[in-house]
């Protein structure tokens, strides 16, 4: 039998332990993350994998899970919302890929097509920093991608088989996702913002795009920033008029039509790079 593993895993000046059954499973949390597990003595890790169903969390509460699959699902998003939680991380809704060094932010309610983009524009070349969430900084103007593994709804057969073959399958939320390894890269590189996208979907073909104002891109912003609460609202605000004052654009694609908005956004005139918030807009 493989020997146990433990160790910790550091994300933005946080730490989280870990215990996992074998080197196979360290192999595939970095494979799926990003983030490597340095061997370390762990007395009681944050988060222990005790059988093949089963995590304990913190010592105390044990969860159990009703397959070995649903589990490393759980594991998988579940260090970076622990990381994320635990740094205090201001974060917005947002897949991101990278033009020209600079990031492309694609902005969208749930369920609006942030993961499609991003897994079609790493085939396409492109490279992709996350699908779902980013670190806003604004007193810095740059952000950062999650360490977490893209997520794929599975809704039909189509889907099923558009996963890669080593894609973990299993719930998230009341979802069946299945979760494709993170792109290779540093997963705390910053990107200065150079271009944010509001995604939308409209019937029929083709590419809609319409640069927005600050006033119309602000609203829009502010609905995507992740766990607000009284606390955060200053840096909230801040990043909000750090993000409204970049090139904005509305982008409605009609069914398909995914590859030819990526073209347009590709091909769409550089924003250059966008000007840090003043004064009270730090974490």
């Amino acid at each position: 039998m493989s020997a146990t593993v433990t160790g910790v895993v550091h994300w933005l000046g946080q730490r989280l332990s870990l215990r996992l059954p074998d080197a196979n499973w360290a192999n595939r949390v970095q494979t799926f993350t990003g983030l490597t597990l340095e061997p370390a003595p762990v007395p009681v890790p944050l988060l222990a994998v005790t059988g093949p169903q089963e995590v304990v969390v913190d010592g105390v509460d044990r969860r159990h899970f009703r397959d070995p699959a649903q589990l490393e699902v759980w594991l998988m998003l579940t260090i970076s919302d622990v990381l994320l939680e635990r740094g205090g991380h201001l974060a917005l809704h947002a897949a991101c890929l990278v033009r020209d060094e600079a990031a492309v932010l694609l902005t969208a309610p749930p369920w609006s097509g942030k993961s499609s983009w991003a897994l079609a524009a790493a085939r396409d070349g492109w490279e992709v920093a996350g699908d779902d969430q980013v670190v806003i900084r604004p007193d810095q103007g740059l952000v950062i991608g999650l360490p977490r593994p893209f997520k794929r709804r599975v809704l039909s057969p189509r889907d099923e088989a558009m996963a890669s073959p080593w894609a973990l399958r299993g719930e998230w939320e009341g979802e069946s996702l299945a979760l494709e390894p993170r792109p290779a890269g540093d997963p705390e590189a910053a990107h200065p913002v150079g271009l944010i996208c509001h995604l939308e979907r409209h019937a029929g073909p083709g590419v809609r795009i319409e640069p927005l104002a600050p006033a119309a891109a602000i609203p829009r912003l502010m609905r995507q920033f992740r766990g607000v609460t009284p606390t955060s609202l200053r840096s909230v605000a801040a990043a909000g008029r750090f993000l409204s004052a970049c090139p904005n654009l509305r982008v409605s694609v009609g069914d398909g039509e995914i590859a030819a908005g990526l073209a347009a956004v590709r091909d769409w005139p550089p924003g250059g790079r966008c000007a840090p918030a003043e004064g009270d807009g730090a974490e």
